[in-house]
């Protein structure tokens, strides 16, 4: 299986699909990519992203940090 491949294409058709909004949430959030990449793209002012999973929530927090999207 390969995995992660859908992700850009799926990105894509969300950061196309409106000129901008003021907020998303992401639920089940995962590893956060959703979340962090509408910010990076800046179709979104802020992006709450909520995940039940402890280690995943630990992942959204260090791709945030990575990308320097802490508080947005």
């Amino acid at each position: 299986m390969i995995l992660g491949l859908y992700e850009q294409e799926v990105m894509e058709n969300l950061a196309g699909g409106f000129c901008s909004l003021l907020s998303v949430v992401d639920v089940g959030a995962a590893d956060g990519y959703y979340a962090v990449r509408l910010l990076h793209s800046g179709k979104v002012d802020r992006s709450v992203a909520f995940e039940s999973m402890p280690e995943c929530r630990a992942a959204i927090a260090r791709l945030a940090a990575e990308t320097a999207f802490r508080t947005r």
